[in-house]
């Protein structure tokens, strides 16, 4: 089964994994270990926020060819906090 891993350690730095999973019933859990994301980016398991094709998901979902894994990483700023910023930079 073909999957893709995909995680953004910062805006420069984004990382795509593909992966040939040989089990069937793989979940998400399974293909973060096999991709090795978590070991190059010492992420912590039970913190972590996944989701497939933007769809949050837990880490025992069972995964279907061609799924696309995503982390999800705390936003750095609140959204609404950039636009005032860069709304203030403008006006300068």
């Amino acid at each position: 089964m073909n999957v893709e891993v995909v995680y953004g350690a910062s805006i420069d730095e984004q990382e795509l994994i593909k992966l040939d999973l040989e089990n069937s019933q793989a979940t998400v859990l399974m293909a973060l270990e096999q991709s090795g994301v978590l070991v190059k980016h010492q992420l912590v398991v039970d913190a972590l926020e996944c989701g497939v094709w933007n769809r949050q998901v837990r880490l025992d979902h069972l995964l279907q060819e061609g799924d696309r894994i995503e982390i999800y990483r705390a936003l750095l700023i609140d959204p609404k906090e950039a636009r005032r910023l860069r709304a203030a930079k403008r006006q300068c």
